[in-house]
């Protein structure tokens, strides 16, 4: 019978959803509605609370045969042990390459949910519209682009290397406007004026604002 998932990570559930596999629940419906948006949620899938804080006492009601978690949820592994067999899967590490990491997590779900071939044809789908849209950005190469989300009206989040950003330009064939240091995931924060540095580049938004 199909396993019982609950998934505290909107892009493992993502990926389940695009193998054809719904998890029991996730955490946080609204987040998805607002930041994830496609594909749709099915109506069906549980939301068990925050990501910090889930709702135990539901988890328990859901019997799951496995919850998803990331590594910074390890402070309540225990607490999630208790309920289900957790199996943790992380795409940021000091090292960078999330890119790759999502790859190999990839494989790993569909492993999980015996989804190998959908497995397969999702990495392969995903590496040929790389190179479809490389052709069709040919001309935005050129010039640099910073990629940025908006905390306030006056600072961003910019994101530079170890981003899945970064790998996505670079197979995409785009220049990084962002060169300086950044965090365990791959963004800085920094003012608005921290973007003036670069007289010629473009600037891509990521919503909602």
């Amino acid at each position: 019978k199909p396993l019982r998932i609950v998934c505290l990570d909107d892009g493992l559930a993502e990926t389940l959803l695009m193998f054809g596999v719904s998890p029991v629940a996730i955490a946080g419906r609204d987040i998805w509605e607002t930041w994830v948006v496609e594909p749709p949620l099915p109506p069906d899938i549980a939301d068990v609370g925050t990501l910090l804080e889930p709702n135990l006492e539901l988890l328990q009601q859901l019997r799951p045969d496995i919850i998803l978690s990331m590594p910074y949820l390890d402070g309540i592994k225990p607490l999630l042990e208790r309920v289900a067999p957790v199996t943790t899967i992380g795409l940021y590490t000091e090292a960078g390459q999330p890119y790759r990491r999502a790859v190999e997590a990839t494989r790993q779900l569909a492993r999980l949910v015996g989804r190998e071939s959908e497995g397969e044809a999702l990495i392969a789908a995903t590496d040929a519209y790389f190179s479809e849209v490389r052709q069709q950005l040919t001309p935005l190469s050129a010039r640099p682009i910073y990629v940025v989300s908006f905390m306030d009206p006056r600072n961003v989040r910019v994101y530079g290397r170890k981003s899945l950003f970064q790998e996505v330009f670079d197979r995409i064939g785009l220049s990084n406007a962002w060169t300086a240091e950044t965090n365990y995931w791959g963004f800085s924060t920094v003012g608005i004026d921290g973007l003036a540095t670069s007289s010629d580049a473009r600037l891509a938004y990521l919503e909602p604002l």
